[in-house]
């Protein structure tokens, strides 16, 4: 049993709804199943349970598979990428059986095949210029080229009549930000800023993070550390290690940065805990030893980080915070003192 899943559609490995030209859907995935609120309450499925019937699959494994989230008796079929189409079908359509979104333009190739009638293989099905995804998020038909969404002076895949207001981009310019990117691609495939040639801010433009260009490596534009170790790609590029592999790392390029709490009056925070915060993240955390230190070792110089030292020490809860820069002191270290006080 299928249920009714127009609507619903594939965002990088999860989905969205899109009901129409102005339709937005809600950030917020309250039960973290993947699928976001606004879309649960418009599929009647539960926004605050993972898995609305409790059959054992939550429900973006469920939508994704054209399986009904709300019937227990309805579960995914022999799918290994979760687009609803069997790997038979998969070869008779010559999709991808590994990617549920062979043409990469956002919708499930189930969805492409079986709703929309829609070519999985290609972004464009009907060849006007407009994506198929942006064209059933703008309300045209995807399978008409007679049939889309407006003028589009500069064509790059975006609607003269959206450009400026909703996406404040030029309609008379392909590639706004000049990143060499057109912003149709940027906005409707990529999901980059097209008003920004960085998107990350990570010194990378866009294009060419998203090719293995000048610098041989195909990364995140939209992440300024692509392999999640804590080191920008860009420090990792030019220090000759790999910004898509977290086991590469330019050891003899990173800092160890020696954390050592104590009281004002000397004595160490022995057992201290420590976090190291930068951009966000947590990069080093643990306890300080007996003398009241704690090694946080490989950091990417220049870095600013946020220290914070907190715990019971010696019957008492402490706290201490510094902000630091990651500075090379020579060989490759840093020391840095942090001063507690009992609460």
């Amino acid at each position: 049993m299928q249920g009714d899943l127009t609507n619903f559609e594939i965002k990088d490995t999860q989905l969205e709804f899109v009901e129409g030209k102005d339709s937005q859907a809600q950030l917020v995935d309250s039960d973290g199943d993947g699928v976001e609120d606004g879309a649960e309450m418009t599929g009647q499925t539960n926004p605050a349970s993972a898995d609305t019937d409790g059959d054992g699959f939550n429900d973006l494994t469920e939508i994704n598979a054209l399986a009904d989230p709300r019937d227990p008796a309805s579960i995914p079929t022999d799918d290994p990428d979760g687009d609803a189409l069997p790997d038979g079908e998969e070869a008779t359509a010559g999709t991808d059986p590994a990617n549920p979104d062979t043409d990469g333009e956002r919708l499930a190739d189930g969805a492409e095949i079986k709703i929309h009638k829609t070519d999985a293989r290609k972004p464009d099905t009907d060849d006007d210029g407009f994506t198929d995804f942006a064209e059933l998020l703008l309300g045209s038909d995807p399978t008409n080229p007679s049939n889309t969404p407006g003028g589009d002076a500069d064509k790059d895949g975006i609607p003269d009549t959206v450009e400026d207001g909703e996406f404040h981009t030029d309609p008379n310019n392909p590639d706004t930000d000049g990143d060499g990117l057109s912003d149709g691609i940027e906005v409707f495939i990529r999901k980059t800023d097209p008003t920004r040639s960085d998107t990350d801010d990570d010194t990378i433009s866009d294009s060419e993070e998203v090719i293995a260009g000048a610098d041989g490596f195909v990364t995140n534009p939209k992440d300024p550390d692509t392999d999640r170790d804590h080191i920008s790609d860009p420090f990792e590029i030019a220090n000759g290690s790999d910004p898509t592999n977290p086991a590469s790392i330019p050891a003899d390029a990173l800092i160890d940065v020696q954390v050592h709490a104590r009281f004002s009056n000397g004595t160490p925070a022995g057992g201290a805990e420590v976090f190291m915060f930068a951009n966000g993240e947590t990069i080093c955390d643990g306890h300080t030893d007996a003398q009241g230190d704690l090694t946080c070792p490989n950091l990417e110089p220049g870095i600013d980080v946020f220290v914070e030292v907190f715990g019971m020490v010696n019957g008492q809860f402490v706290f201490g915070a510094i902000d630091i820069e990651v500075v090379d002191r020579g060989g490759g270290q840093m020391f840095v003192e942090v001063v507690v006080t009992a609460d």
